[in-house]
């Protein structure tokens, strides 16, 4: 997903698969358009998470997106 124009507060959080929320990678402005964003399987703590599934929920000016991603160690 690219960021849209009005994207002036865009937020990135990682989710185990009872919704609680382990790792906030971003959450400030960033400029629209594409970006690559690297996360290294860690919490908030820095502690390392476990292999298995985690949702993540990008949300950018008036837009959202919802999707999974599998960790494997």
């Amino acid at each position: 997903m690219s960021l849209p124009d009005d994207a002036t507060h865009v937020s990135l959080v990682v989710y185990d698969l009872l919704g609680q929320p382990v790792k906030r990678l971003i959450d400030g402005p960033l400029n629209a358009g594409t970006h690559l964003i690297r996360w290294d399987g860690t919490n908030d703590r820095g502690t390392a998470l476990s292999s298995g599934v985690y949702v993540y929920r990008l949300r950018a000016g008036g837009t959202a997106a919802v999707g999974r991603v599998v960790m494997v160690r």
